[in-house]
C-alpha cells in the first residue's frame, strides 16, 4: 500500500535501480554500508574514513579538536526465495586520532542488522528485525552534558510485525518491539523499553489513505523510575499525482508516574519530486523519546527540510536542515533547542566502489549557554 513520488529513485515496477543509483547506507559512526551487489550469499566490504571535528567531546569546558583515521570492513548476507527473505549486516570501525591517542580502539564503534521476512499465507505477513549500534561518539547524542566524552553507548532494538491485508486496499498491523539503552558510565541512566503497536491503513479511493495507530510502552529507568506510556494517532495521506504527496496526523500521548505527561502528538510531510533528478521533503514531527543516559523521556519538536539531486549517473548531491527543541519530562523540565546542518555529496566509481564526502554542523542551547560542532568528513567504501 505504500505510494510513493515518482523519481529514479523509484522506479516503474518490473524495473530495478542500477547499481550505481541506489542509495547509501550509514554505518555505525563514520564507514558506509553499500548497497547489496548480489541476491545471494555473502558480500565482504572494507572501507576508509577521515574525519576532523573542532570540538571532539561536544562541550565548551574542554575544546579539543583533532583528524580521526577510520577503517571500516563488513560483511552482509541475503538469501530469499518464494515468499521469504533474509538479510544480515555486520560491520566495526577502528579508530585512530591523532592528536588524542588515549582515545584509539580496534573497536570504536559497530553495527549490526537482521531482518526477516516471511509470508504465512497469502494475506499475512510476518517481519523480524534487530537492529544493533555501539558508538564512542558522544557529539550524536541528543543532550550536550549528559554524557562524558568516549562514552560508549550500546543500544539493540528487537521487533517484529504481523501484518494482516483483510482486502487490498484495507491493511492490520500488529507489531512488538523491545529497546535497550545503555551506557558505560556507571553516573548515566541505562533504558529499557517493551513497546505494543496496532495500525489500521485504508486505501480508499487510488490517491487516499486514512490510518489509526494505537502504541503503549513501558519505560524502565534504571536509576530513576518505572513509567507506561500510551498514544493514539489519526493520519491521512493524499498522493496528488506522480510526483507530490502530502501527509499528516495528530493524536494525544501520555506518560503515567513521576514524569506526569499529557500532550498532544503530530506529524507532517511533504514530499515532491520537483523533477525526476530532484526531490524536496519537509517533515514535523511532536512525539516523546527516549534518549541515551536521559533519566526522563524526552518531549521532541522537530521541523527537518531537506533536498536530494541527482547530478549524473552515479552522482548526487543531498542536503539537510533542522531544528529541534527537546524537554526533558522531569521535574525541572530542561529545555535544549538544536540545530543540525548537513550536506553531502557522493558518487559511484563502479558498480562497487563508491565515495562520500560529508559536512555537519550541530549546535545545542542550553540555559542560555550554546555548544557547537562541526564535522568534515571523506569516506570511501568496496564492495570485495
Amino acid at each position: 500500500m505504500s505510494n510513493t513520488v515518482q523519481s529514479w529513485l523509484f522506479p516503474d515496477a518490473g524495473r530495478r535501480l542500477p547499481l550505481k543509483e541506489r542509495r547509501l547506507q550509514d554505518g555505525a559512526q563514520r564507514g558506509l554500508i553499500p548497497p547489496l551487489t548480489a541476491d545471494k550469499g555473502f558480500t565482504p566490504r572494507v572501507g576508509a574514513a577521515v574525519e576532523y571535528q573542532d570540538n571532539l567531546f561536544f562541550t565548551n569546558d574542554d575544546q579539543r579538536d583533532d583528524v580521526i583515521a577510520v577503517l571500516a570492513p563488513g560483511l552482509r548476507y541475503s538469501n530469499g526465495g518464494k515468499g521469504w527473505n533474509l538479510e544480515a549486516d555486520y560491520g566495526f570501525e577502528a579508530a585512530r586520532y591523532f592528536d588524542n591517542s588515549d582515545l584509539n580502539k580496534v573497536f570504536d564503534a559497530q553495527t549490526g542488522l537482521l531482518f526477516i521476512n516471511r509470508e504465512l499465507s497469502r494475506r499475512l505477513a510476518l517481519g523480524v528485525s534487530d537492529n544493533f549500534y555501539e558508538s564512542r561518539d558522544t557529539s550524536d547524542q541528543l543532550i550536550p552534558g549528559v554524557l562524558t566524552g568516549a562514552t560508549t553507548v550500546t543500544s539493540n532494538d528487537l521487533s517484529a510485525e504481523l501484518v494482516y491485508s483483510a482486502t487490498p486496499n484495507v491493511q492490520t498491523s500488529l507489531a512488538y518491539s523491545n529497546l535497550i539503552l545503555l551506557t558505560n558510565d556507571s553516573t548515566a541512566t541505562d533504558i529499557r523499553s517493551n513497546e505494543l503497536a496496532a495500525g489500521l491503513r485504508w486505501l480508499f479511493t487510488p490517491r487516499d489513505t486514512v490510518g489509526l495507530e494505537y502504541e503503549g510502552r513501558r519505560m524502565d529507568f534504571n536509576r530513576v523510575d518505572v513509567a507506561t506510556g500510551h498514544s493514539v494517532l489519526a493520519s491521512y495521506r493524499r498522493q496528488f499525482g506522480r510526483r507530490f504527496a502530502l501527509e499528516g496526523g495528530a493524536g494525544y500521548v501520555t506518560v503515567n508516574k513521576s514524569f506526569d505527561t499529557d500532550t498532544w502528538r503530530a506529524r507532517f510531510s511533504a514530499q515532491a519530486a520537483v523533477t525526476k533528478q530532484f526531490l524536496l521533503g519537509l517533515n514535523f514531527n511532536r512525539d516523546v523519546l527516549l534518549g541515551a543516559g536521559v533519566g526522563a523521556p524526552l518531549l521532541e519538536n522537530t521541523l527537518n527540510m531537506n533536498m536530494l539531486l541527482r547530478l549524473g549517473s552515479g552522482l548526487r548531491f543531498g542536503a539537510e536542515l533542522g531544528k529541534t527543541r527537546f524537554k526533558i519530562q522531569d521535574s525541572l523540565r530542561t529545555r535544549i533547542d538544536s540545530v543540525d546542518v548537513l550536506g553531502f555529496m557522493s558518487y559511484a566509481l563502479t558498480d562497487n566502489a563508491w565515495i562520500r564526502i560529508r559536512y555537519s554542523h550541530n549546535s545545542q542551547e542550553v540555559s542560555g549557554t550554546t555548544i557547537r560542532n562541526n564535522r568534515y568528513l571523506a569516506t570511501m567504501v568496496f564492495s570485495l
